[in-house]
């Protein structure tokens, strides 16, 4: 009886050990059993980031920016409100506005809203 109950106390301890140690977020390698990352083998592109979603890879565009005000002028003639809102404007249209200097432009302001 007594080497029932240690065999029993094993095997959960042993489930348990298994159960703990499974992938978060990550798939089991098919027939290797071991964790491995999605995104490792991503390349996003545009400032965009990898996410894994469902034990798959996903190219995610930031969604928040800072409020603060500190205006620069794209090379597109339009003047975004922080660098962070011409990042976001980049990756969701799949450009390549870069900073042609610090200031508004004479152009329209471009807010986060407008892409």
């Amino acid at each position: 009886m007594r080497q029932a109950s240690i065999l029993l106390s094993m095997a959960v301890i042993l489930l348990v050990t298994i159960a703990s140690s499974t992938c978060q977020d990550e798939e089991i390698a098919p027939g290797y059993g071991d964790c491995y990352d999605p995104c490792a083998t991503v390349r996003c592109g545009y400032g965009a980031r990898c996410e894994v979603q469902n034990g798959r890879a996903r190219c995610v565009c930031p969604e928040i920016c800072t409020l603060e005000y500190n205006p620069i002028c794209g090379n597109d003639g339009r003047t975004y409100s922080n660098q962070c809102a011409m990042n976001v404007y980049n990756c969701k249209n799949q450009a390549n506005v870069e900073r042609a200097h610090y200031g508004s432009c004479q152009g329209r302001e471009m807010s986060i809203a407008d892409n």
